[in-house]
């Protein structure tokens, strides 16, 4: 499982396409996971395409809010996106993406005509709003509150630290 999960890495330079397979009587569309989820992606409507491409962005999970600031998701596109198994709740509430699903939409999203910036600006502006709320409070009583709220964003918050250190974004650093 370990080998896979190496050979799949973004950094790997292989990605999804190590995942296929040459049995006869398989179609086209079941020989790799790639061809799955291209089936997948075009069964989606233009805006969930986008959405789900936007929602790529995340690490670690989204509430429902963060979903509609940075992809745009309405409610009921989210359960629209979970009926279709292509994100999932967990038990805490927050929605997430399968890894090898995000990595499929992050690269719909890398082909957008910019690249997918506006969502990651939008992921950093939204948890810059995040971030001065929850300053105001980290050092009251409110204090374990607070880092309970943060803890379930620290991934995305370090996703956005990295693409803003990558895009020299001084002003989301500051």
């Amino acid at each position: 499982a370990e080998e896979v999960a190496a050979q799949v890495a973004p950094d790997s330079g292989r990605g999804i396409e190590f995942l296929a397979a040459d049995w006869p009587g398989l179609s086209e569309r079941e020989r790799s996971m790639a061809a799955t989820l291209e089936r997948s992606w075009s069964l989606l409507s233009q805006r969930e395409q986008g959405i789900l491409a936007g929602l790529s962005v995340f690490r670690g999970g989204f509430a429902a809010e963060a979903a509609e600031a940075v992809a745009g998701a309405t409610l009921r596109d989210l359960a629209r996106l979970m009926d279709r198994s292509l994100i999932y709740r967990r038990e805490s509430g927050r929605y997430d993406l399968h890894d090898l699903l995000r990595e499929y939409a992050s690269l719909k999203l890398r082909a957008s005509p910019d690249r997918g910036e506006g969502a990651r600006e939008r992921l950093a502006d939204c948890l810059s709003r995040c971030l001065g709320r929850w300053e105001k409070d980290l050092y009251s009583p409110r204090m374990f509150g607070i880092l309970a709220e943060i803890e379930p964003e620290l991934a995305n918050l370090i996703a956005c630290w990295q693409w803003a250190l990558a895009g020299g974004h001084a002003g989301w650093l500051a």
